[in-house]
């Protein structure tokens, strides 16, 4: 399908150009719908921008059914080249010459014993400390795959985008490790959200990135449930977090 690792670094970078070009439709598509939406709520709709507001949320349902298709299309590239790196490096390693050195036997003659040399192997993800900046950096890149996820977080695929696009930006943290720290960001932000926002002040966030949270679930208008905090909800439970939901869903 491709002739060379280039190939699919070039087929890699139109497929996140589509992407982003569509998302950003789909934006502008959001911010009209809502506008007809709350016309409609109040009653004040004309037929004519009814018909336009059909049109509109049709248009914006396939745009996003494109997206999946091209981020399931970019989840393959990047397989892709994850292999075309690792057959590369393979052949272009050097390998070390064999060490030997002299032992001498019962009878003082002088043999040859063969130690195999070690092959270099690159930096392993093993530092569990995440700085501010590699959070945030986790808390975007999970915005951009937020419907790819659709309530699940097990897709070990999409953390596998997460983990390459990180690294990409000098994080090296393998797809559990991303998993991992985004499960425990989203326990502080459950354990924050049992307070009501009015008595609840930025000193007294468990969550130091509350507000990046907040602001990313408000924006899906999906917020995780409480299940996990303490057995003090049902599972499946959504969380009363002291915003006020739209009153027409923009599914």
């Amino acid at each position: 399908m491709y002739d060379s690792l280039s190939g699919l670094h070039i087929e890699l970078n139109n497929l996140k150009a589509k992407i982003d070009r569509l998302e950003s439709e789909v934006d502008e598509l959001c911010s009209s719908i809502k506008i007809l939406e709350a016309k409609e709520d109040h009653q004040v709709i004309s037929e004519r921008e009814t018909l336009r507001l059909d049109d509109q949320r049709i248009d914006r349902n396939y745009l996003r059914q494109r997206i999946f298709q091209l981020r399931d299309e970019k989840l393959i590239i990047l397989k892709l080249i994850s292999r075309q790196e690792e057959k590369s490096s393979k052949l272009t390693s050097p390998v070390a010459p064999p060490l030997y050195h002299h032992r001498s036997d019962s009878q003082d003659h002088t043999s040859m014993t063969f130690i195999p040399s070690a092959v270099p192997n690159s930096p392993p993800f093993t530092n569990s400390h995440w700085d501010t900046n590699e959070s945030l950096a986790l808390i975007a890149e999970y915005d951009k795959l937020f419907h790819g996820f659709k309530g699940c977080t097990r897709n070990k695929d999409l953390w596998a985008e997460i983990s390459s696009s990180l690294v990409n930006k000098g994080i090296r943290r393998d797809w559990k490790q991303c998993k991992n720290r985004w499960r425990f960001l989203t326990d502080k932000y459950r354990e924050d959200s049992r307070h009501p926002h009015s008595i609840q002040t930025k000193d007294k966030h468990v969550c130091e990135f509350f507000d990046q949270l907040h602001s990313m679930y408000a924006k899906y208008n999906a917020f995780p449930s409480a299940r996990r905090i303490n057995n003090q909800a049902k599972p499946g439970t959504v969380l009363n977090l002291g915003s006020k939901r739209p009153s027409s869903s923009m599914s």
